[in-house]
């Protein structure tokens, strides 16, 4: 993302990135170096963190502070948007959760007062995805892409899936039920008095893995949420408990992703999932 009226870093959030539109050409100092400020009305990300570090300002705290209100912003609208998925979304047969088959870019525009301290100003549901000079060109076309790679499109075999509805559709009308799927087989509650990994069930590891292949797409992105050192204390802010987010909270206490990583020349087989 670019300051002077932008939202976060598409390089370290996943909730997108927005510039407002602007006629000027930005900032001509190179990725990382302190920009010139006669010359320069937008910089983005690596401009700003140098010139705040030479000013002497701890750039950590205020970047930790902008990804508090987009994840506590983006828990806010939870319900609603979750609402409306389950509402227009079939469920997934491998997990009997609804399918992971859409995707938004939200656009936030935060300001930073004279503390330091990030204000909410407001979130686009559709940001500007056009270009009104180079600095933002070079930063929308990443965005672009690291976001349709993050997503994971999959190749669709249309003829298949036409003779699959018509399948599923004869049998809806002769009364015929659906095969099983791999349901949860408890609910959020259940899942918090897990001890080790070995006790997750197949369906925990369909969504543990779709989620770590996910966060491998990631690209020049950095996940916000959930994250093994502040899952807990986010998780206070749903007003819903849900089973997607207790299963990866407790995946993340017990290990994340290290539980895939060979240790001392040798794998722990109770960490690795029995059957995906």
């Amino acid at each position: 993302g670019a300051t002077g009226g932008g939202s976060p870093d598409p390089k370290r959030t996943l909730a997108g990135a927005e510039d407002e539109e602007s006629e000027e050409e930005g900032s001509s100092a190179g990725e990382g170096a302190v920009p010139d400020d006669t010359t320069a009305s937008k910089w983005d990300f690596s401009e700003l963190r140098a010139h705040l570090i030479k000013e002497g300002h701890d750039w950590g705290k205020l970047w930790s502070g902008i990804e508090d209100v987009v994840v506590k912003t983006m828990i806010a609208a939870e319900p609603a948007m979750a609402s409306v998925w389950h509402r227009g979304t079939p469920l997934d047969p491998r997990t009997g959760a609804p399918l992971q088959s859409c995707f938004e870019v939200y656009g936030f525009d935060i300001m930073i007062d004279d503390k330091l301290k990030a204000w909410l100003l407001e979130v686009n549901v559709s940001p500007s995805l056009s270009s009104s000079s180079p600095l933002d060109k070079r930063i929308k076309t990443k965005l672009i892409a690291d976001t349709l790679t993050l997503v994971g499109l999959k190749a669709m075999d249309h003829k298949q899936l036409s003779k699959d509805m018509r399948v599923e559709r004869q049998n809806r009308l002769l009364g015929i039920e659906k095969g099983p799927s791999v349901a949860k087989s408890r609910n959020a509650n259940a899942v918090q008095s897990i001890r080790t990994v070995s006790e997750f069930s197949e369906a925990d590891w369909e969504l543990i893995m779709d989620t770590h292949d996910e966060y491998m797409r990631r690209g020049n992105m950095e996940r916000v949420f959930p994250l093994a050192d502040s899952v807990d204390y986010y998780l206070e802010f749903f007003q819903t408990l849900r089973y997607s987010n207790t299963v990866l909270a407790k995946w993340l206490s017990l290990g994340g992703p290290k539980v895939f990583e060979v240790a001392s020349g040798a794998r722990d087989s109770s960490a690795a999932p029995r059957k995906v």
